[in-house]
């Protein structure tokens, strides 16, 4: 049976059930393909310095050795400190009760809002639900007018979709100006987008960062080469 997460706070008990979710689900991957010029895909290989083995992919691994070159297995490896002294152990804490305390801090957070119950004594005013309901609480810093920062703009947007299979698969470019470099910000940022329902990471992105225009629009021409072949076919707005 899965070890869950056991809570205590003032003598009441919760219990969780957790499991590990991969980053690709939560934020997405970026994945590059490369073909030859009959449009076959390629596979990704290296070659030693003396010409003498092709390596491709899946052929190297990583491992440890004594200075006499023997090699150690991972399992009879041990963590040390810097001083080279055994770090302590301490108790895994899942499947164990483990009892809460109970911190206060001046400060605010607005996470996964829920209404609780609705206020019929508060208009929908500055002076009632305005921010300034946390500021009398906790002061907070003025935000200096010495740096003002300007509105981004969109200088290029392109889409592209391929149908197939049943499902519509949809690429697309942006380029766009921050207005922002003098608070130290990139003049300008190409990002690339690639959505397929059928893939395990649905949701891939590439962003690019780039000093003027010009360089934007090399990396974005090179993201179009490398990523739109035959069967997409170019969205007009």
């Amino acid at each position: 049976m899965a070890k869950t997460i056991n809570i205590s706070f003032k003598g009441e008990a919760a219990v969780f059930a957790y499991k590990p979710i991969d980053r690709t689900v939560l934020y997405g991957k970026r994945r590059r393909i490369a073909f030859d010029e009959a449009g076959n895909e390629c596979a990704k290989a290296s070659l030693l310095a003396d010409g003498s083995l092709l390596i491709r992919s899946g052929m190297t691994a990583q491992g440890y050795f004594t200075p006499e070159n023997v090699w150690v297995p991972q399992g009879e490896l041990e963590a040390v400190n810097l001083d080279g002294s055994i770090p302590e152990l301490f108790p895994a804490t899942v499947g164990e009760s483990v009892e809460a305390s109970e911190v206060s801090a001046n400060s605010a957070s607005v996470h996964n809002a829920v209404v609780v119950r609705l206020r019929n004594d508060k208009a929908c005013t500055f002076e009632d639900i305005g921010w300034n309901q946390i500021t009398r609480l906790i002061p907070i810093a003025e935000v200096s007018d010495q740096i003002k920062l300007g509105t981004s703009e969109v200088i290029r947007r392109q889409v592209w979709s391929k149908e197939g299979s049943g499902k519509v698969d949809v690429r697309k470019l942006l380029i766009w100006k921050t207005n922002k470099e003098s608070a130290g910000y990139p003049a300008y940022v190409v990002h690339w987008t690639d959505y397929s329902s059928t893939r395990k990471s649905p949701l891939d992105r590439e962003v690019r960062l780039a000093p003027n225009e010009k360089e934007a629009v090399k990396i974005a021409e090179a993201m179009i080469v490398e990523n739109i072949k035959k069967g997409w076919s170019e969205v007009v707005k």
